[in-house]
Formats: C-alpha cells, sequence, structure tokens
C-alpha cells in the first residue's frame, strides 16, 4: 500500500528568531476558531490562479474522512482590512507583491497574539508569488498543521488530569496528556478505554499492549487484525450484538517513523459498528518499545454524526501525540 506524506510530522525550519518569553506574556490572546487560516490579500488576486493556487494547498482534503473536509479553512482579507483587531487572529498569511527583491516564504511566531503563526509570501510579481506558493507545499501545510498541534499540546499538558495520567504511567508504562472532559469508561487487565462524552459527539482513546515477535506485526492487515479483536471483546455497540471495527472497504492510509529514537507505525482510517449503524474516522498509532519488546497500541476515534469531524480529530490526535515511554516498572492492576 502506498504511504502517505506525514505533514504533520515534518519539521519546520523557521526564519526568523522567537520572541522572547517577555514580550509572549504581554501579547494578547489570539482569535479566531481552529483549523481557520486568514489570508490578507487583493480580493481580486485571491480569486485569481495566484489565490487558487493557495487555495488548493491548504484546502487540500484532510485525510481519512467519511465526508470530505478541507485541511484548513482560509478566510481573505484585503491589506486595507488589515486592521488591529484582525491582526490578532492565531494564523495569518500575508501575501506581499513587489514590497522585496526577493522572492521568499517568511514564517514568524506571536507577533501580534500569542499563540500564533503569521506566514509572509513575498514575491515581485504575482506570478512568481505563485511559483513561491507551489514550490512549498509540503512546507506550508506543515507550518499551519504544526502550529495548531503545538497549541493543542500545550493546553493538555498544563491541564491534564493527574489520575488518568499517573494510572495510565503504572498500568502501561507511558505518560499521555488527557485533558479535562475524559474520563476511563474501561479499565480491563491489559485494555483501557477513555473517552470525552457529549451529546452530540464522542471521543476516544484505547490504550493497549501485546508481545512484539516479528517484523511483519507493522503491517496493515496485522495491525487491523489485532485492532478488530480487541474491538470485538472491549468495544460494545449500542444495540445487542454490536460492537466496533474498522471499516474494510476503505483501506487505512499508512505511515510510519521515528519519535525520539522511537519507532512508529500509523494507520488513518475509517470505524463502525458491527450490526449497527455508527461510524466515523479512527487514528492508530502501534509504537515499538524496545526495552519491554512489546507493541503499545494508542488509537483515537471520534463520532460526530453530521457535524465535520476534523478538529474533533485532531484533538484527540493531540492528545495521542503527547505519549512519552518511561521506565518505571509496572505495578500492574490492583
Amino acid at each position: 500500500m502506498k504511504k502517505y506524506i506525514g505533514l504533520i510530522l515534518l519539521t519546520v525550519a523557521f526564519f526568523s528568531c522567537k520572541p522572547g518569553d517577555g514580550r509572549k506574556s504581554l501579547l494578547p490572546n489570539p482569535t479566531g476558531k481552529a483549523g481557520e487560516i486568514t489570508v490578507i490579500m487583493n480580493q481580486e488576486k485571491y480569486k485569481g490562479e495566484t489565490g487558487i493556487a493557495l487555495q488548493k494547498v491548504l484546502m487540500n482534503e484532510y485525510p481519512a474522512l467519511p465526508q470530505s473536509e478541507p485541511m484548513f479553512n482560509l478566510i481573505n482579507l484585503p491589506h486595507e482590512s488589515f486592521s488591529s483587531l484582525s491582526k490578532r487572529f492565531r494564523n495569518i498569511i500575508v501575501v506581499k507583491k513587489g514590497n522585496s527583491n526577493k522572492n521568499e516564504i517568511l514564517v514568524r511566531k506571536d507577533v501580534w497574539a500569542s499563540p500564533q503563526t503569521v506566514v509572509y509570501i513575498s514575491g515581485k510579481t504575482y506570478p512568481e508569488i505563485r511559483d513561491i506558493i507551489n514550490k512549498n507545499k509540503t512546507k506550508l501545510t506543515s507550518v499551519f498543521e504544526s502550529a495548531e498541534y503545538d497549541i493543542m499540546l500545550n493546553y493538555n499538558e498544563k491541564h491534564a488530569k493527574r489520575g488518568i495520567k499517573s494510572r495510565l504511567k503504572k498500568k502501561f508504562n507511558i505518560n499521555l496528556n488527557v485533558p479535562p472532559g475524559y474520563d476511563i469508561d474501561v479499565d480491563s487487565t491489559n485494555f483501557v478505554w477513555i473517552a470525552n462524552e457529549t451529546p452530540r459527539t464522542s471521543q476516544g482513546i484505547f490504550i493497549y499492549t501485546y508481545p512484539y515477535t516479528s517484523e511483519d506485526m507493522f503491517s496493515v492487515n496485522k495491525i487491523i487484525e489485532k485492532r478488530n479483536n480487541i474491538l470485538r471483546r472491549y468495544v460494545e455497540g449500542p444495540s445487542a450484538g454490536s460492537y466496533m471495527t474498522t471499516e474494510g472497504l476503505f483501506p487505512p492510509l499508512e505511515n510510519s517513523y521515528y519519535k525520539d529514537s522511537t519507532y512508529v507505525y500509523e494507520l488513518r482510517g475509517l470505524w463502525k459498528v458491527e450490526n449497527d449503524f455508527m461510524g466515523g474516522p479512527f487514528i492508530s498509532y502501534s509504537i515499538y518499545d524496545a526495552e519491554r519488546s512489546r507493541i503499545i497500541a494508542l488509537e483515537g476515534y471520534v463520532y460526530a454524526g453530521k457535524l465535520n469531524k476534523r478538529n474533533y480529530l485532531r484533538q484527540v490526535d493531540a492528545v495521542l501525540r503527547s505519549f512519552k515511554i518511561v521506565n518505571d516498572e509496572p505495578e500492574g492492576d490492583k
């Protein structure tokens, strides 16, 4: 299966120094919604070839959702409307033509608010600006994807529920920053289900481990087989005889990489409830714990009915991405 590009995980090289913590503390909080980018650009050009090129990059389809959603939502403002209020948006792109002898992309952090990401795209002509955009597709997406995750990761770390964090550390030898709203639904011998339930949505996290025996365990078929066995055993659906499983009609997208020298195998796909009508997106991280010769499975899912699911999935993903393996020996169940 062809691997997709892990845009979220690419490291971005910033071209400027960050303001000191003292200055950041004086900046106001940002405005704007999660996943939203304000583009400061002539409205006619935004509707033309240059603007369309930018929209194609940043409004490309978010991977592995049941309905099509863009990576980001864009708002266009002309330069004359770029006021003190609009300068407080959390994500901003400023397109400048003819103000520089260079064709370049500059990234600035916390310019008018904190946390905030501002990207300047400068060129001598609009065709040259369009070329810059097309040559830097991955970078542009990665900058703002990282910015979105950084906000959530920082929040989760500051507000992590200590009880859940302590329980997971004792049981699995991992640190995971789980924010308010989540509670443990199931805590079995080698399986924990943590969920954040509201009248309209459900965001859940599964954690389980199993022995590592060979490299071929890190494959789509092996991961899905193990996943489905675990879900059938522990995750019952709303009707008699129903249970969560992986949707087989849409093969998951796969990716692999190292995080702090730890091998991670990632799947993104769709789940469903067998013998019922529920479903939604999921993310699965299979992490190789070499010290204990085991695989740690961290999985997140979203159920949101007819609502858009991108932001809910990013929130769950931010919890999973906070994981760290710790060296303390587990104390087991009590």
